[in-house]
C-alpha cells in the first residue's frame, strides 16, 4: 500500500481510482491502509470518484471524510462497517456539498 500511496502522489490530475475487491484490510492493519491513503489525497486535488468496494477496511473507513471533501462520489460498500459509524458517515455526507456517498 505505501508503494501505491507513494505513486498516486504523482499522479495530481487523477479524477478517478478503483481500488476495489483488493482486501486492502488485510494487507495490513486497516487503520494504516486509511492514513496512508489518506495522506495521498491531498495530493489529488481532482480527483471526484473513489471506489473501495469490499476491502475489508471496517470502521477504519471513517477516517476517509476529512480527506475526501472534494470528492464527488465516494464507495465504501461492503466493508463491514458498523452501524454506528455508517450513521457518522451518512451524517458528515450530507453535510458535504456535492458528495455522493454509498455504504
Amino acid at each position: 500500500m505505501e508503494a501505491l500511496c507513494g505513486t498516486l502522489t504523482h499522479l495530481p490530475q487523477l479524477k478517478e481510482l478503483n481500488l476495489c475487491f483488493n482486501n486492502l484490510g488485510k494487507c495490513g492493519n486497516a487503520e494504516t491502509v486509511m492514513k496512508a491513503l489518506c495522506g495521498s489525497m491531498a495530493h489529488l486535488p481532482q480527483l471526484e470518484k473513489l471506489n473501495l468496494i469490499d476491502n475489508h477496511l471496517g470502521d477504519s473507513v471513517a477516517n476517509i471524510l476529512p480527506a475526501a471533501a472534494h470528492l464527488k462520489k465516494l464507495d465504501l460498500s461492503g466493508n463491514d462497517i458498523s452501524p454506528g459509524v455508517k450513521q457518522r458517515l451518512a451524517l458528515a455526507a450530507n453535510v458535504t456539498p456535492g458528495l455522493n456517498l454509498e455504504l
